[in-house]
Formats: C-alpha cells, sequence, structure tokens
C-alpha cells in the first residue's frame, strides 16, 4: 500500500494511492464468491479514506463539537 504525492506544474499536488493484493490459492470454489465482496469492502474504506484526506487538505473538515461540561 502506498500514498505518493506528485508536484504538478500548477503548483498543485496529486495524490496517488496504490494498492496491491495477493491472495494464496485463488482456485477455490470460496474464492468466486468472497473476493468480489472482499473487492467492493475495499473499495468503499478506501473511497471514505481518500474523501476525507482531500478534505483535511482542502480545509473543509468540519470539526467535531464537543459536549459542553456544565459545572454546578
Amino acid at each position: 500500500w502506498a500514498f505518493v504525492l506528485e508536484p504538478q506544474p500548477s503548483g498543485g499536488t496529486r495524490l496517488i494511492e496504490r494498492f496491491r493484493v495477493k491472495f494464496g490459492d485463488t482456485n477455490q470454489p470460496w474464492t468466486r464468491y468472497t473476493l468480489p465482496f472482499m473487492g467492493f469492502g475495499l473499495f468503499v474504506v478506501v473511497r471514505k479514506q481518500l474523501l476525507n484526506i482531500k478534505a483535511r487538505a482542502e480545509g473543509t473538515l468540519p470539526i467535531p463539537v464537543e459536549a459542553e461540561s456544565v459545572s454546578v
């Protein structure tokens, strides 16, 4: 898993995420059904991760409001 930052001619930076995985024996009958689900799950996780990185880089990530403590 690699995160690569590439400078752009416009002065910005491009984030590239590279992910590689190798499973053992993929000729097993169960892999026909489980690997697509794992791929979709990975897609969901990585998309959320990259959207959060984008929001942090652009300064648009909302700051969570903490519950105010009331002293008596």
